[in-house]
């Protein structure tokens, strides 16, 4: 639903927080993230604080849920800071 440059990340952590619950950052001696450093191409979607808004209503008929048939899932391998999910896409 996103076009344009913005909203998709918002919209992917609010769907994480709800399904999920807490989001922890654990302190920088732990672990660390950093975002690289990138320039956004073509404009800005001017749409996405209307997406944002009902993000938690369009979970069941967008996302994840609207690719059942494209993706298969492989294995799941819990770590203690993060959880790796590998899928592997049908007809590949």
């Amino acid at each position: 639903m996103y076009s344009g440059w913005g909203g998709e990340d918002d919209d992917f952590y609010q769907r994480i927080q709800h399904h999920f619950g807490l989001i922890e950052r654990y302190p920088s001696d732990v672990a660390r993230c950093m975002m690289i450093k990138h320039e956004h191409e073509g404009s800005s979607n001017v749409e996405r604080q209307k997406l944002l808004t009902n993000v938690l209503q369009r979970l069941s008929v967008d996302g994840l849920s609207s690719l059942n048939q494209t993706y298969v899932r492989k294995s799941i391998e819990f770590y203690p800071l993060y959880t790796k999910i590998r899928v592997e896409l049908n007809g590949t």
